[in-house]
């Protein structure tokens, strides 16, 4: 199992046939290499993005984080004031919000949906640009204003939490490196088609290791329509 970002890079090129390989420098990661050869480009061009673009997809356990919100405005003299409450500071190494979470403890909520666990349902919010910084608009009172989010993950050794997302995530980047690699759209083709398979492997992963309880709300789509 790939447990470098380099490594993963490789294996991408790898599952298109390509067996002349990247040499990884320092500790691995794609941001280290400094030569200008096409595939180096490549993986410091997809790389980061693909990484974040499948951590999006899910509700990944190992990604999963918690925090106590900052406010940074109570909309005093703000034109939104009769729109929301409140303006809070959107945490650096957040990839998506998941729920807004009222209280002392971190008992997750899905967005539009009342909860058996709180009757009082969701607290609504939206992601806007105030005074030139991204921030989180919602009527949760400051004192309670948790947040569930998936947080950018760049360590690789987390990753290896599920087996099955840096394969995910090798077919993405291979789905993303074929046409500069003069490989014919078939080809393209299938490693998109392997990149949806292995994410939904490494999703059904990710959900029959968590509580029931919980995943009953976070079922995938592909699993629940099984049973239509």
């Amino acid at each position: 199992m790939a447990s470098t970002e380099v490594e993963i890079v490789n294996h991408a090129l790898s599952l298109l046939g390509n067996l002349k390989h990247i040499t990884a420098v320092g500790s691995g990661t794609v941001a280290e290499l400094t030569d200008t050869s096409a595939k180096v480009v490549l993986a410091q061009q997809f790389f980061d993005q693909d990484r974040d673009a499948l951590l999006r997809m899910h509700d990944w356990r190992f990604a999963r984080k918690y925090t106590t919100l900052t406010q940074v405005d109570d909309g005093t003299g703000e034109v939104w004031i009769d729109e929301w409450d409140s303006a809070y500071a959107y945490p650096t190494d957040c990839i998506k919000i998941r729920s807004i979470l009222k209280g002392d403890t971190y008992t997750s909520i899905p967005f539009g949906l009342p909860s058996l666990r709180n009757p009082e349902g969701v607290w609504r919010y939206e992601v806007k640009v105030h005074d030139s910084a991204k921030v989180i608009m919602s009527d949760i009172p400051p004192a309670d204003a948790k947040m569930e989010y998936t947080e950018r993950v760049e360590d690789v050794t987390r990753w290896l939490a599920n087996p099955h997302f840096t394969e995910a995530l090798a077919w993405r980047l291979a789905w993303h490196f074929a046409p500069s690699l003069h490989m014919d759209r078939s080809a393209q083709d299938h490693a998109y088609a392997m990149h949806m398979r292995t994410f939904q492997w490494a999703q059904a992963y990710d959900i029959n290791e968590d509580n029931p309880y919980v995943s009953e709300r976070k079922q995938s789509k592909y699993i629940s329509a099984r049973f239509r």
